[in-house]
């Protein structure tokens, strides 16, 4: 169980900054989209055996431009037997690098909805790769017109379905 948690911490982060990364040599750079995606796990808190964390969450990403974009969260946690509303929203930049035509992307601002009762623990191990204002590196190919493979140095990959 600790290598499925291990697999799936990453594979949550990847799933919030992969869309964010656009790549220069294809026609989704230059105009404006957004992308869906759903995270779905099972693991344990801080891997206690006795402390299960169910995600259950819809990922939608919004490039406003080349460089900016916005990462909408929405969904349930459940933790100890406690059910907790997700609805955050979290501002990104996204720059140039030179390591292999990755970019670096930083989280910019971050608000929760008044109903999300989602405890801030939960939301840092689980959904945010970096703290506000900490750059990290990602990548993303187009597999076709509508689909997106996403990777990063600490995550395997994720899919994401393009809505135009």
């Amino acid at each position: 169980m600790k290598k499925m948690l291990i697999i799936a911490l990453p594979i949550l982060a990847l799933s919030f900054f992969g869309p964010w990364i656009l790549y220069s040599d294809t026609k989704v750079s230059s105009q404006p989209f957004a992308c869906e995606a759903n995270f779905s796990q099972t693991s344990y808190w801080q891997h206690n055996k006795n402390i299960p964390v169910k995600i259950n969450a819809n990922l939608l990403i919004s490039f406003l431009d080349k460089e900016n974009g916005v990462l909408v969260a929405s969904g349930t946690v459940e933790r100890n037997d406690n059910i907790y509303v997700l609805t955050r929203r979290v501002n990104f930049h996204t720059s140039p690098n030179q390591l292999n035509g990755m970019k670096t992307v930083t989280f910019t601002n971050e608000w929760a909805h008044t109903v999300d009762n989602t405890p801030d623990d939960i939301w840092q191990n689980y959904f945010m790769p970096e703290k506000i204002g900490t750059g990290f590196y990602a990548n993303t190919r187009l597999l076709n017109d509508n689909t997106m493979y996403i990777k990063a140095f600490s995550s395997p990959y994720l899919i994401c379905v393009i809505q135009r």
